[in-house]
């Protein structure tokens, strides 16, 4: 349930709020970018910041997979570099300018006490063709842990989402950037603080609460979220193995406890979205 003022509305899930705050913060907003010690300016507004909102955040939801597999400081930073395709990683030159500028920027974005280099590297294809990868060392206490960005990770759909932004970061690079949102306004030095700040301002104001179950309501939000049949969700769910299935409830939710306890210490880390 989001509140604002006298205002209440209920949302289906977590993406449906990020949806909601986002419509919030496009109202009445724009970006002003401008290049220093010249009078023009560049105005975003409306469809535009739309659009740079809802790259941020597949940006940052990828961030969040991955981070799963690759550490999560890394993925940021690649977040904020050009894109590269699968043509990059047979240019040498080209890989060596990335890995400068990736090193340049972990080590003005990270910190925490780790210590990081970067280096291209040659690596065979499954083809047996000569190509380069990106190979960062993160030591941190004397714990080294290796990250490997090559052709096949430059290919994913994850990787595509990440960089999302690219465009946008160095299209308005090196230049003046102004937020305003309604009546405020604030200067920001990458354009994807700019929506860090519009979503903050947005969620000002809104109070929200999260239901995990029917039983934390009363009759009346029952009625209005869940029973009214204008405005209800119903969801069909095919059974196709009536055994199998049976076997995933008995082995999951039944009173055997080592096979569930089994089940969750082998797949713990590969879990996406836990709600607690």
């Amino acid at each position: 349930k989001v509140k604002y003022r006298k205002s209440e509305t209920y949302l289906k899930d977590d993406d449906a709020l990020q949806d909601h705050i986002l419509n919030q913060a496009v109202k009445d907003s724009r970006i002003e970018v401008s290049k220093p010690d010249s009078g023009s300016s560049t105005m975003i507004v409306e469809d535009d910041i739309q659009q740079l909102c809802e790259n941020y955040l597949a940006s940052r939801q990828a961030v969040a997979r991955l981070s799963l597999h690759y550490d999560r400081g890394i993925l940021g930073v690649l977040a904020e570099l050009p894109r590269l395709n699968s043509h990059s990683f047979s240019d040498k030159s080209e890989l060596d300018l990335f890995a400068s500028s990736l090193l340049q920027k972990i080590n003005n974005r990270l910190n925490g006490g780790a210590k990081y280099s970067v280096e291209v590297i040659r690596h065979h294809d499954g083809n047996g063709a000569e190509m380069y990868c990106v190979k960062i060392v993160k030591d941190y206490l004397g714990g080294l842990h290796e990250t490997i960005i090559n052709q096949k990770f430059a290919q994913t759909r994850a990787y595509q989402s990440i960089t999302a932004l690219s465009g946008d970061t160095e299209r308005f690079a090196n230049q003046l950037i102004t937020v305003h949102y309604g009546s405020k306004s604030v200067e920001v030095a990458e354009l994807v603080e700019s929506v860090d700040w519009l979503m903050d301002e947005a969620r000002k104001g809104l109070t929200i609460q999260r239901y995990k179950g029917l039983g934390e309501m009363n009759s009346e939000q029952l009625w209005e979220t869940t029973m009214d049949i204008d405005v209800r969700m119903l969801r069909r769910v095919q059974i196709e193995d009536l055994v199998t299935t049976e076997e995933a409830f008995e082995h999951l939710m039944g009173d055997d406890v080592p096979p569930r306890r089994e089940f969750i210490e082998k797949n713990a880390f590969s879990v996406e979205n836990l709600d607690i």
